[in-house]
């Protein structure tokens, strides 16, 4: 059956059961290479004429920029293609140095195609004569090592000395759900993978948009080096990334290719398809009247029709604009332009500051923000105004959060150190404290490991469960945390196992992992929700960059869903609290807050 579109297909089960220069640690295993000729050509039949050339491949997590070889066909300078062998090595250099353990084994040509196997014995068939990628189990394919879930969106997997997990443990056993296989038909979309010969040749930007993106990471070309990111483009005019920059109009070739391989990138890799009506990418975007602007070669009219579409059509806070295309010169001009489209974005702002602007007012000085950690009576109140780990260089196992280091709520977003103070005050000897509220109201996501590491202090075992949008895989992993740093998971490092009672905050700003709280919190009756509904998010964003180096973020295929009977559910339409409150006096008067908790129980 169809994707949603006829240049992606998901085969239903019942239907169809070097980068030689590169250094390799000692952890990378060798690629197994594995060669036979035959007389297959390319999709298109042409007989292209391929110009090597050697370029700098620059990261951050690099001290020094690789030297790589990309090929151009037929004179195009724009479109830069590797052979698949050093794709293959750069991917699994990636990930040895991610961390992800998700190492291609094998690298087979035979037949035209061109086989990858995984460590897992996964495969990915690259046939060089139709222009089709194909996986038998795509997210099997790009699963991390260090994790049996199939879908994943929790990342750390450190460890003590004594090899228990630090910070997380996810149970061992996770509930996975196989995807269907896919086919990708890049000739739909008027992408070839060109083969001559022995060598075979595969578009940089394509590969970077199926294989690449699942570490949250791009390959960008600027029409003079590659470059690995992840969304954190730097404005320093000193920047290798900022030099010798390709500025003016966009060549015809790469215009057509920028547009095609977009398409294919968004009905791969965009997760709200279904809810917004869109049946493939290129007929959304004709419907829209984007078409011409986006294949214009003025990158100033592209640009500005990438802008409309991400912030006013698509619409949601996951989607945004990071920077525009390379080519373009007058990037001033382009950040004023955006002016038209803000209204948007202004119209949830100011939902958002109805929430800040009540609760500031509730204090003697409406300049003071509330603080992170307070204590009324027999009940906690800690107040989350984003999730994030502290910078990586804070090691909780060494270090005591003090009341001082938490400062108010806008002076750093440390949850892993508020969660360490306030689980201390909490189980103190002789506590006071029988309720424990939990205040997202002002929270518009983050970190979604320090969101699980605060559904795991709240209800001891927390289920994360996922669906990838694109294959149709469920995966649900549970998740404990060691809450009290003593380097062992138990009864002491959570509410529930102290008898506490937990109540939890929402309104339409808990966006997000601020929304993914919540619903799973009801899911689990772990705590009462109070307030108005969340504001939805539940797709975890997805970097792309387009070959004309567009960079945008997306709401990716990962989706977070809660579980009933056996069914998943999406959780974007936020979560219905147990008990509304209109008057936002309850939510941010404290006293008033408890009394009214008081009242319920």
């Amino acid at each position: 059956m169809h994707l949603n579109n006829k240049g992606i297909k998901v085969l239903s089960t019942i239907l169809a059961a070097s980068l030689a220069v590169m250094p390799v640690s000692a952890k990378q295993r060798s690629l197994d290479t594995e060669l036979a000729f035959d007389s297959t050509v390319s999709a298109s039949g042409t007989e292209h004429q391929m110009t090597e050339k050697t370029v700098k491949l620059y990261w951050e997590k690099i001290d020094e920029p690789w030297d790589v070889t990309v090929y151009f066909a037929d004179g195009d300078s724009t479109i830069p293609y590797f052979e698949v062998e050093d794709f293959v090595n750069l991917k699994n250099r990636v990930s040895e140095i991610e961390e992800r353990d998700s190492v291609i084994e094998k690298c087979r040509k035979e037949d035209g195609q061109v086989i990858l196997v995984r460590d897992n014995q996964s495969e990915c068939i690259l046939d060089f004569a139709r222009s089709t990628i194909h996986f038998d189990d795509y997210d099997r394919f790009v699963q991390f090592g260090y994790t049996d879930a199939l879908v994943n969106i929790i990342w750390r997997h450190e460890t003590l000395p004594d090899g228990t997990p630090k910070y997380l443990m996810r149970s061992r056993n996770s509930f996975n759900r196989s995807g269907y296989p896919v086919t990708l038909d890049l000739a739909d979309y008027e992408i070839e993978l060109i083969r001559q010969d022995t060598q075979y040749y595969v578009p940089v930007q394509t590969m970077s948009d199926i294989l690449l993106t699942e570490t949250t990471n791009f390959v960008i070309y600027n029409g003079t080096n590659l470059f690995i990111n992840d969304m954190k483009m730097n404005s320093d005019p000193e920047d290798p990334f900022n030099q010798s920059l390709p500025k003016g109009m966009r060549p015809s070739e790469l215009c057509t290719f920028n547009y095609n391989e977009f398409a294919l990138a968004m009905d791969f890799n965009y997760g709200q398809k279904a809810e917004q009506n869109i049946t493939d990418f290129r007929t959304y975007l004709k419907s829209l009247g984007l078409e011409e602007s986006l294949l214009s070669e003025d990158p100033a009219i592209s640009a500005e029709a990438y802008a409309e579409l991400m912030i006013q059509n698509l619409g949601s806070a996951h989607n945004s604009i990071e920077a525009p295309t390379c080519y373009l010169e007058d990037v001033d001009s382009y950040d004023e332009g955006m002016g038209e489209y803000k209204p948007h974005y202004d119209r949830i702002a100011e939902n958002y500051y109805i929430f800040m602007n009540a609760r500031e007012q509730l204090y003697d000085d409406p300049g003071t923000y509330v603080p992170r950690y307070e204590e009324v009576g027999d009940t906690a109140i800690l107040t989350f105004d984003g999730f994030d780990f502290a910078p990586d260089e804070t090691d909780y196992y060494e270090t005591t959060v003090t009341a001082e280091d938490l400062g108010d709520c806008y002076h750093g977003i440390d949850t892993i150190g508020l969660i360490q103070y306030a689980h201390k005050q909490i189980t103190r000897p002789d506590s006071p404290i029988e309720n424990v509220v939990i205040d997202l109201t002002n929270n518009t996501g983050g970190d979604v490991d320090a969101g699980a590491f605060l559904l795991s202090w709240i209800m001891g075992s927390a289920p994360i469960s996922l669906r990838n949008r694109a294959t149709g895989a469920e995966t649900t992993s549970y998740y404990q945390c060691d809450a009290n740093f003593d380097g062992v998971y138990d009864e002491k490092d959570n509410l529930k196992s102290c008898g506490k009672k937990v109540f939890c905050l929402t309104s339409m700003r808990s966006f997000s992992c601020a929304n993914m709280v919540p619903n799973i919190l009801k899911e689990t009756q772990s705590a009462v929700i109070l307030g108005q509904t969340s504001g939805g998010g539940s797709c975890a964003v997805l970097p792309l960059c387009t070959a004309d180096g567009t960079i945008v973020g997306i709401s990716g295929k990962l989706e977070i869903c809660t579980v009933n009977n056996g069914i998943y559910y999406g959780v974007d339409q936020g979560v219905t609290p147990d008990v509304t409150f209109t008057d936002l006096a309850t939510l941010y008067n404290r006293q008033k807050l408890v009394d009214t908790i008081h009242s319920l129980y």
